[in-house]
């Protein structure tokens, strides 16, 4: 854990990772999304065809990263991951 990775890797700062008002499972499929390409889906829908976590569990967390900087949805109910800062 302490290895220096050069390259297949994503930077998660502490203000996610230690997030006193989310759940595990919201800063985990936080954390999975930041690690995606620009443009990858991330939607309900994608999010259950790749994890074994159902709709509604996806639906919460998602919906507990409201009203913080987490939040970067598109806007059209079907966000994509987000591109470098």
């Amino acid at each position: 854990m302490t290895e220096a990775h050069p390259s297949g890797f994503t930077v998660v700062g502490n203000h996610l990772a230690q997030h006193r008002g989310l759940s595990c499972l919201a800063i985990g499929l936080a954390v999975h999304i930041q690690s995606l390409r620009d443009g990858s889906p991330v939607d309900i829908r994608s999010l259950t065809e790749r994890f074994p976590e159902g709709r509604d569990r996806f639906a919460a967390a998602s919906a507990s990263w409201r009203g913080t900087a987490i939040w970067n949805g598109a806007g059209n109910g079907s966000p994509t991951a987000p591109g470098p800062p």
